[in-house]
């Protein structure tokens, strides 16, 4: 198992292109151990991986400790995939980065992450001139064939994830796969 941990950090860093707070990540590191201060392997793997999937440079880490470097990549992390979707103004970003976040705090990280991968790769677009209808279901909204979700209805989505209305799990993902979302 550990063998397959170190292939996946490797492939993580490779995929890091700020390659300043990889030496920074180093250097903490360092210190820590200097310290004798213990470390734990799921931070260093969520921080790699954190930052494989991001590429623009994330400011004020230095001032930050490792441990809470986790915390502060995963807005940027939300709003780098949501960039994909949208050319949503900060404001609109820093909220759906929000609800992402608590969907990734109450269903887990692969499941966030397989939502937005399943609107990515069906090449949804995030726009707000367009609108479509949003009931209590999640599935209803995308049993409908389309290619774009208004910002309000994407909100209204993410907010039932939030407010526990919706749960996501692996069958929902089964059930939005199977729907033909940009046709």
């Amino acid at each position: 198992m550990l063998l397959d941990e170190i292939q996946k950090w490797r492939q993580c860093l490779a995929n890091i292109h700020m390659k300043e707070t990889l030496l920074l990540s180093s250097f903490k590191l360092g210190q820590r151990k200097s310290e004798n201060k213990a470390f734990s392997t799921e931070c260093i793997r969520n921080i790699l991986y954190l930052l494989s999937n991001i590429s623009e440079r994330m400011p004020g880490l230095h001032a930050l400790e490792l441990s809470e470097w986790p915390y502060a990549i995963k807005e940027k992390y939300w709003t780098t995939k949501l960039s994909v979707l949208t050319e949503w103004k900060d404001e609109e970003l820093q909220r759906a980065s929000h609800y992402l976040l608590s969907l990734e705090n109450s269903a887990g990280i692969s499941f966030a992450d397989a939502l937005m991968d399943l609107l990515i790769k069906n090449g949804v677009t995030l726009q707000s001139n367009k609108s479509i209808s949003v009931t209590s279901e999640v599935s209803s909204c995308f049993q409908k064939k389309i290619s774009s979700i208004n910002t309000q209805d994407f909100f209204q989505i993410l907010s039932s994830f939030h407010n526990g209305e919706w749960n996501l799990s692996k069958e929902v993902l089964i059930k939005l796969n199977d729907y033909q979302i940009n046709q």
